[in-house]
């Protein structure tokens, strides 16, 4: 627990201390006026004079004991206590868009049931798996198109992903080459800006870029916007340049490159994606704090009860 005006807590105690002390001393008689004497308490011997001055100091301590409590409670709601607890953060999940290769290259089969099948399979997979994650999809050939922005709609997301098949994915190209640069410009503008997410692209291909901006200039645009961009080259066959520029962009942004040739590697790809993810803001949850008066309202009621009791009592006696 902590309190936010603790200077104006300690001040508010030097003042009330001194007022309580003026309170007490000189308006003592006018609160014993308000009670009248019984005769009891004028028939009291003068054997039973010991034992009353004995319970009076007692009644005294007890008095101050409270009173003093008492101050330090209202003191604590004047200084605004609050607690802290784990923040509903915007950082414990992740802004990720999936930016997949849809030309008809993605449908030859050398990494079974084909590329573009393989791709959709782990990739609903990998949606089954998330919580707290923002999630959004571009495929390209050579024009980008955005087929979900960032959700957590995931159900939404499945649904695109299920296009993507090799008798789908033909219909839904606009436009022949690999735009891999634009299609990467086009998935750095989907992110949030402002965020405190994590923000990581995947970016998925089995081609080099042959038309649109150089994929090294719209990675510099990425790392600029501090998105972290893995890229997955997948297939049997590939050349060393396209290669390099998939590493280049990995390497420029932070990510990491990859090359695989069957679903289980990209299946484990995409795990070891997640968990360097993840890994990166273990320990550091955000914390949020919030009024937590409660306690010392009770412990202040209590108080001034206990203390007016004691002193009507004191009073009486």
């Amino acid at each position: 627990m902590i309190f936010k005006y603790t200077l104006w807590g300690i001040l508010c105690a030097v003042i009330t201390a001194v007022a309580v002390y003026f309170i007490i001393r000189y308006k003592k008689g006018a609160v014993r006026a308000l009670f009248v004497p019984t005769a009891k308490k004028i028939k009291k011997s003068e054997a039973g004079a010991k034992t009353e001055k004995k319970t009076q100091n007692w009644k005294d301590i007890a008095e101050k004991a409270v009173l003093f409590i008492t101050i330090a409670a209202l003191l604590a709601l004047v200084a605004r206590p609050m607690i802290a607890s784990p923040a509903e953060d915007d950082r414990v999940g992740l802004d990720i868009m999936l930016t997949v290769d849809i030309s008809g290259s993605m449908t030859i089969e050398d990494v079974p049931p084909s590329r573009i099948d393989a791709a959709r399979e782990v990739i609903t997979e990998f949606l089954k798996k998330l919580s707290k994650d923002r999630v959004g999809l571009v495929v390209f050939t050579g024009v980008p198109v955005t087929l979900s922005p960032l959700t957590q709609d995931y159900a939404i997301v499945q649904e695109h992903v299920d296009l993507l098949t090799p008798d789908k994915s033909l219909w839904l190209s606009a436009g022949g080459g690999t735009a891999v640069g634009d299609a990467l410009f086009l998935t750095t503008k989907k992110f949030q800006q402002g965020t405190q997410r994590s923000k990581v692209a995947i970016l998925i291909t089995d081609g080099q870029s042959n038309i649109g901006i150089d994929p090294s200039e719209a990675a510099d645009i990425a790392a600029q916007s501090g998105i972290k961009v893995y890229t997955i080259y997948i297939g049997s066959f590939f050349t060393s340049r396209a290669k390099d520029s998939l590493a280049n962009v990995a390497q420029k942004t932070g990510g990491k490159a990859y090359t695989v040739e069957n679903k289980k590697e990209l299946a484990t790809i995409f795990d070891e994606i997640d968990r360097l993810e993840r890994g990166a803001y273990q320990g550091i949850s955000p914390i949020q704090y919030r009024d937590s008066p409660t306690l010392f309202l009770l412990i202040a009621a209590l108080g001034i009860a206990v203390y007016l009791g004691l002193t009507s009592w004191r009073l009486k006696v």
